[in-house]
């Protein structure tokens, strides 16, 4: 048996159940699941050659207080971090753009073995080279643009700012300040929304064996990384649609030994993670074990691209989100 419902009383009905269901959106808060927005864009910031005791693993942050009080209450901290390749410059820097435990030479001879997250994004997007950039203290960071797979190798590559001048291996080091100011100047002009920056100076003072050295350059690392935040959040491109990963290519030995690296030691390998941005709560920690392989496999979830055969898995605060 049917019953039919008068036209007025229908209307009368249905702004009932408009009214309910506006009720229980205001009890359960104005704001949106962290999950309803996906950032569009990325940008990965390594402080080179940081060890976790002199960054998250500290409960003071005495050498990262911009991080601290700026970006961290923004974002979570991950405090069990960790770099599970080889602990050195360039292997750590191509796992972080391949999401591959990368084997490549150190001294900038040997592009990454697997497609960059730059290449893949590029494919998946149509979007040409400003779109990906990496932006580099050391030169022989070079290699970042490009990949030796023989399906990949000269295409969709990043574009490439390292070394003195931007040109590249056999350039030099330059000085972290002039990689943040080209990094800016990219960030304004191009917009990319794929971006990978290293201030190398932390592991540079590490290596010359001074402590206080090493200690001021990650708080001149840290200053820079806070200052391209501010960056972040004040452009209206990326301004509340940008994911920013704050993290290390490798660590240092432990005590008096902390003026190298490269072996499977604890300090080498215990790095540290702050991601920020709209698809990460705000001021949580996770002390779940992570590790570098799970920065790029984040990234391909959130841009919208895939990792062929990845070994990284996605971080949970985005693993539930899904594209607009």
């Amino acid at each position: 048996m049917s019953v039919r419902i008068p036209p007025a009383a229908a209307l009368i009905l249905l702004s009932i159940v408009v009214a309910v269901a506006a009720c229980v959106a205001q009890a359960a808060g104005d704001t949106p699941s962290r999950h309803s927005h996906v950032a569009k864009n990325a940008v990965i910031v390594v402080m080179d050659g940081v060890r976790c005791s002199e960054f998250l693993c500290d409960p003071k942050h005495e050498q990262v207080p911009r991080i601290a009080t700026g970006i961290m209450p923004a974002g979570t901290a991950y405090t069990n971090f960790w770099d599970d390749g080889l602990t050195e410059t360039n292997p750590g820097h191509a796992t972080l753009v391949t999401g591959f435990h990368e084997r490549i030479a150190n001294d900038g001879s040997e592009l990454p073995a697997h497609p960059t997250i730059f290449q893949l994004f590029r494919k998946a997007t149509r979007a040409d080279a400003s779109a990906a950039w990496a932006v580099t203290s050391k030169d022989k960071l070079a290699v970042l643009g490009d990949s030796s797979d023989p399906g990949w190798k000269g295409r969709f590559t990043a574009s490439v700012d390292a070394g003195k001048g931007g040109r590249g291996l056999g350039s030099g080091y330059r000085e972290d300040k002039e990689t943040f100011e080209r990094a800016l100047l990219i960030l304004r002009r191009d917009h990319p929304r794929l971006m990978l920056v290293n201030f190398k100076g932390p592991d540079a003072a590490g290596h010359g064996g001074d402590w206080q050295a090493y200690l001021a350059a990650v708080r001149g690392a840290d200053e820079l990384v806070a200052r391209l935040w501010e960056l972040l959040r004040a452009d209206p491109f990326y301004a509340g649609t940008t994911d920013l990963f704050v993290t290390n290519d490798h660590g240092r030995h432990c005590g008096a030994g902390f003026a190298n690296h490269g072996d499977g030691c604890q300090c080498c390998r215990h790095i540290g993670l702050v991601a920020t941005g709209p698809d990460f709560p705000k001021g949580e920690v996770d002390d779940v074990r992570r590790e570098q392989i799970d920065i790029p496999a984040t990234i391909a979830h959130v841009l919208g691209f895939g990792i062929p055969g990845a070994q990284g898995r996605v971080l949970p605060e985005v693993e539930g989100a899904t594209r607009p």
